[in-house]
């Protein structure tokens, strides 16, 4: 019989149904008729006062669905009743829905963008199994003061192996360019060299074949190579039959013994070839700290702890490995130290502080759109206050009331976050694309669930923060008391306006705070373009080579093809230069190589001091446009008889000499039984690490060394051509040069000297574009909120309006009433602006560049172009004001 009283109880349930809706259409009706019989009192026919009196009331059925009785009703039902019901009202009002899902779609996207990325370069762990146990191996001495990095001496490399306890394993790696031959032209691919413990210590798994063992590395093993999953693809067409062809690399013969997963991307996604390298015990020396080297920290040991192993261990090397320029004692004074640092911090690099300042950036942008929609929220709710007023008096309770405002924000917010995400997808590939060289894990970033779960909770979060506006405004107030406030149109509620104006306010200040770090960032890119470099940049065409092994096996082949293609390159028409460098152009990545030096000219006492080094070919100061002080630069004779002359940098001058003239003569030598070298010139001073560094005290050098004898084997050169007009045009002829010397090898980073500057601000470049865009959105949205207060106040003041100007107030008093109005939003917003901009640019101290973070000049530019922008926003509704029929403003209610 159980059917029989669930059927009684439905049939209940309908009769109190049926008695609700007799009950609300009664008093919706008796509404209908309080409101009409108001407005023939102001002088409405009777069918004018029906009309008004059912448009102010709103639609029937949305009233008498939005306050039925719930009981016996589930909450889910209730909310998918509710779902319904505000998709029809955001249908209604596409233009409302539209501005809303917008202005939220750019702030959620803009934030989930720069989200991705910071969560991809910095909070994501390392592609690798164990990645937190990963460290960088190295050293450290202090120059000035200032720490300056090294990296591990191959004698350092066998006695922290063999004696530290605090590492479960390391291993070495050499990141090189290569010459790949054997197609139809050289190329030069990016390669590195790894010992076979690399691979271990990075649980690297090979698709195909093996990896490099012990015997791989040995003096006289048979040449093998490992290939990218990249360089599988797309030079074998991912034959599975490719282990055992031979590449030919560096004019030798190697095997392929295997081929790495897509995923693998050590030491860098751009290297797609991997050769074993061999580090002889017999031959390892405690001096050249040029071995970069990983290390796996056993399980519980800190990089602190084992850094303070290591340091024990340091002198070691010399009593097993010495060498006749250095002793630990003469390191140590130069404050020599190992150091171990986690490998996801050295791969992160500096750039944490820029991304940490683009996402607050972006969470501004969000902050201002969701303020923005909180107005246009209040606006609605102020139109539909006799429709909230009538559903309070037939008995709708606060949860009806607050579910009508939070379901449709929640709605908008979900709606803005698909777009959001939409719009992120597209400004990631933007991102990408655009990103400097020096950004890192660029291949990693992307929008995965972590990133689409934070977009939900941003979008939830703003549906709650602007939905709440409304409830705050009607929360505690009776029927009674809404339906007063409701009579009030023609100066509205001051609650409701103070609300208004504070969410307006508060939009300008951010975007003043936003606009101030974007005119930051704008004057230090100024000033760095305003740096002088040095050097002269314009119609200077640079390019790499290097010179194998097989086929230059010795320095004198390598100079003899390097002086004989500078020759040619200086003979080509157009060009009114050329030379070439090794250890890199001013403003490349790679830097000049630091020595240190014995003088005769230091003073009693001077520790050891190393300095950056440059080897060049004659022409090299003329081509590069660097000035000569005083002497002269290097000539022929110093490279083909061994003069053993050296030219310094000004700033190397004036560390040892009042003048720098007093620096000719100067002598110094590498090593206690080595020659002398002689100083012969002072050239200007050249920003080589960048141009945000002091200039480098550099030492200038020939080829060949003093007596004749070669020190330095310049196998990697830079090559610089001055040209009389655009380079560019010149860069098939330099192939054709080398080519005609060398059909086997490939010139490679081809670009001019102007592109290296701009590669070198690329970072400052990039952060200053993403604020100056963020700060655009942000005054943008901002605008639109001022503009979206004053014409709302207008509109509530419009019979205010029409009785001033029925008493005789003048079109231009009645603007000024509305501009003063304005005025004092906007000096209020600029205000609160400048003072979050003196707290918060403060940040952005590291990025600056001849700019102080709080910069009178910047903060009076940004807040008068805001004022300005804020200003045009508000005469229009002003102005709309002015123009008021007093007639018909009589008549609006």
């Amino acid at each position: 019989m159980s059917w029989i009283h669930g059927l009684s109880e439905r049939l209940k349930a309908l009769v109190r149904r049926g008695q609700l809706e007799r009950q609300l259409e009664e008093d919706i009706r008796f509404h209908i008729e309080m409101e009409t019989e108001k407005n023939v009192g102001t002088g409405m026919t009777e069918a004018e006062a029906r009309r008004a009196a059912k448009r102010a009331f709103g639609r029937v059925e949305d009233t008498k669905e939005s306050v039925r009785d719930e009981r016996g009703v589930g909450l889910i039902e209730n909310l998918m009743r509710e779902t319904r019901f505000a998709l029809r009202r955001l249908r209604r009002r596409p233009t409302f829905t539209a501005v809303v899902v917008i202005t939220l779609g750019l702030g959620i996207g803009a934030t989930t963008s720069i989200f991705s990325v910071v969560k991809s370069v910095l909070l994501d762990p390392l592609p690798y199994p164990d990645g937190e146990r990963l460290v960088l191996l190295g050293h450290e001495y202090l120059q000035d003061g200032t720490p300056r990095q090294l990296r591990l001496t191959t004698g350092s490399y066998f006695v922290y192996q063999e004696e530290g306890r605090s590492l479960d394993a390391m291993g070495a790696f050499a990141p090189a360019s290569m010459n790949l031959t054997g197609g139809e032209r050289p190329e030069r691919i990016r390669g590195s060299y790894m010992t076979a413990s690399m691979f271990s210590i990075l649980r690297a798994s090979p698709t195909l074949g093996r990896l490099f063992n012990e015997e791989d590395g040995r003096t006289g093993a048979e040449p093998v190579v490992i290939i990218s999953h990249a360089f599988w693809q797309s030079r074998y067409g991912g034959d599975a039959d490719v282990l055992g062809r031979m590449l030919r690399i560096d004019n030798v013969d190697h095997e392929v013994i295997g081929v790495l997963p897509a995923d693998y991307t050590f030491p860098s996604p751009r290297v797609v070839l991997w050769r074993p390298l061999s580090l002889d015990r017999s031959r390892a020396r405690s001096i050249s700290y040029s071995l970069p080297a990983i290390g796996l920290l056993a399980p519980g040991v800190t990089a602190e702890a084992a850094e303070a192993e290591l340091d024990a261990l340091y002198p070691r090397q010399f009593e097993l490995f010495p060498n006749e320029f250095t002793t630990a004692e003469e390191a140590r004074k130069s404050g020599m130290r190992p150091t171990v640092r986690p490998l996801k911090e050295v791969a992160v690099g500096n750039v944490g502080d820029v991304l940490w300042v683009l996402l607050a950036a972006v969470g501004v942008i969000l902050a201002i759109a969701c303020a923005n929609v909180a107005n246009l929220f209040l606006v609605q709710a102020e139109e539909q206050r006799r429709e909230l007023a009538m559903r309070r008096a037939i008995g709708a309770s606060g949860v009806q009331m607050a579910r009508y405002f939070l379901v449709q924000s929640l709605l908008l917010g979900l709606l803005g976050g698909v777009l959001g995400v939409g719009l992120a997808y597209a400004g990631v590939e933007v991102l990408v694309a655009n990103a400097p060289v020096q950004l890192p894990r660029v291949s990693e970033i992307g929008i995965d669930g972590g990133v689409l779960a934070v977009t939900a909770f941003l979008s939830i979060l703003a549906g709650l923060f602007f939905g709440a506006f409304p409830l705050l405004r009607i929360r505690g107030s009776s029927a009674a008391d809404a339906r007063a406030e409701a009579g009030r149109r023609a100066t509205g509620g001051r609650g409701r306006s103070r609300t208004r104006n504070l969410l307006a306010v508060s939009q300008l200040g951010l975007a003043l705070v936003l606009m101030a770090g974007s005119g930051l960032m704008l004057r230090t890119f100024w000033n760095l373009r305003g740096t002088d470099p040095g050097f002269a940049p314009e119609n200077v065409l640079t390019f790499q080579l290097a010179l194998p092994n097989a086929d230059y096996p010795d320095p004198d082949a390598m100079s003899a093809f390097h002086m004989e293609l500078v020759d040619r390159l200086s003979a080509l028409p157009g060009v009114a230069g050329a030379a070439g460098v090794w250890t890199g152009l001013p403003l490349e990545e790679r830097g000049a190589a630091n020595t240190p030096v014995e003088a005769d000219y230091a003073p009693p006492g001077e520790e050891l001091l190393a300095h950056p080094m440059k080897i060049v070919t004659p022409g090299f100061f003329r081509t590069l446009g660097i000035p000569l002080i005083v002497g002269r630069t290097l000539e022929r004779r110093d490279f083909e008889n061994g003069t053993g002359a050296v030219v310094v940098s000004a700033a190397f001058a004036r560390r040892y000499w009042p003048e720098e003239r007093e620096a000719l003569g100067g002598r110094f030598k590498l090593e206690p039984e080595g020659e002398w070298y002689t100083i012969v010139g002072v050239v200007g001073d050249v920003r080589d690490e960048g141009l945000r560094e002091l200039p480098a005290e550099m030492i200038y050098w020939a080829m060949r060394g003093a007596g004749g004898e070669w020190y330095f084997w310049p196998r990697t050169m830079d090559f610089a051509l001055r040209t009389r007009a655009g380079p560019e045009s010149l860069a098939g002829a330099v192939r054709r040069v080398v080519a005609e010397l060398d059909p086997n090898l490939p010139i490679y980073a081809v670009q001019t000297m102007e592109e290296i500057v701009a590669e070198s601000m690329a970072d400052t470049a990039f952060t200053m574009v993403l604020l100056a865009i963020a700060a655009a959105m942000a005054l943008l949205i901002g605008t639109v909120g001022i503009y979206g207060v004053m014409s709302y106040v207008v509109s509530q003041r419009t019979q205010e309006i029409g009785v001033r100007m029925a008493l005789g107030a003048a079109a231009p008093t009645i603007l000024g009433m509305v501009m003063r109005q304005g005025l004092a939003v906007i000096a209020a917003g600029a205000a609160l602006g400048i003072v979050g901009a003196v707290a918060v640019t403060r940040v952005l101290r590291a990025l600056l560049f001849g700019v102080e973070p709080v910069d009178p000049l910047t903060y009076a530019g940004v807040a008068l172009v805001l004022a300005l922008v804020a200003l045009a926003a508000t005469y229009l509704p002003a102005r709309r004001a002015a123009r008021v029929d007093p007639n018909d403003a009589l008549r609006f209610q």
